[in-house]
């Protein structure tokens, strides 16, 4: 069974909340909007629980779009 993380699904506002609450440093913002790192992201939901945009949902680790960045084979 995969644990659950957390990815920002669309919708950012740049609010920066996430990355205020997330209490492993896991949100980075950028002009694009708010981006968590699978490997650093326990699970615990704070960002996806503290959203107003609600534009954080939990995925499985494995189907985190940036859990297999760089890992490709070309």
């Amino acid at each position: 069974m995969s644990r659950q993380v957390y990815r920002v699904r669309g919708g950012c506002v740049l609010c920066v909340t996430c990355k205020t609450v997330c209490p492993v440093g896991a949100v980075t913002i950028d002009g694009d909007g708010a981006h968590i790192d699978p490997a650093v992201c326990t699970g615990c939901g704070q960002c996806a629980a503290n959203c107003p945009a609600e534009a954080i949902e939990a995925v499985p680790h494995d189907a985190h779009p940036e859990a297999t960045k760089g890992t490709e084979n070309d």
